[in-house]
Parts: structure tokens; C-alpha cells; sequence
């Protein structure tokens, strides 16, 4: 009966960093505002442009999607590394504090 729980347990746990790891991949990992137009970077690595005047033949309000971003896969793999990133800042800033 244990091995069902432990099958369980270890299936919610694999769903709940699935989960945050999507919720992270919407974060911005940077916003560049030049030209006329604002670029947005995500965690996925999806990349849009939207610009705010016009500006090269591009329309006020133009949104272009300038990199699709990642699969799943490697996203929850940079979530992971940016998830151990934090806990060994946070140790350091800790120690250093």
C-alpha cells in the first residue's frame, strides 16, 4: 500500500514544479524600451516587441512575437538551475550578511 502512496506523493510533487515552473516561464527576464518600440524577454525565452510610435514602418500598437521561446522540457530545466541560483544567493547573502 505504501508503494501506491509513494507513487502518489512523488506524482503531486512532479505536477506542483511543473506548475511553478510555467508561472515562472510568464516572468520577464528583461524589458528593453528603444526605437520606438518596447521588447519584452520572458523566462521561456519567448521574445515580443510591441511599438509605442511609429517608427521604420512599423505602426503604434504593432505586436511581433521575435522568438517563440522553449519547449517545456528545457524550461523546467531553467527554472530548476534558476531555482538552486536563489537558495545559493540566499546562503551566501546569509553568510555574508
Amino acid at each position: 500500500m505504501t508503494q501506491y502512496t509513494e507513487m502518489i506523493e512523488a506524482e503531486r510533487t512532479r505536477q506542483s514544479i511543473n506548475k511553478q515552473a510555467r508561472e515562472w516561464a510568464e516572468g520577464i527576464k528583461y524589458i528593453l524600451a528603444e526605437n520606438g518600440y518596447i521588447e519584452t524577454k520572458f523566462n521561456s525565452g519567448k521574445v515580443m516587441r510591441v511599438w509605442h510610435r511609429d517608427n521604420n514602418g512599423n505602426e503604434a500598437g504593432k505586436e511581433l512575437i521575435m522568438a517563440k521561446g522553449k519547449p517545456f522540457k528545457d524550461i523546467r530545466i531553467d527554472f530548476e538551475r534558476a531555482q538552486a541560483d536563489q537558495i545559493s544567493w540566499n546562503e551566501r547573502s546569509r553568510h555574508n550578511g
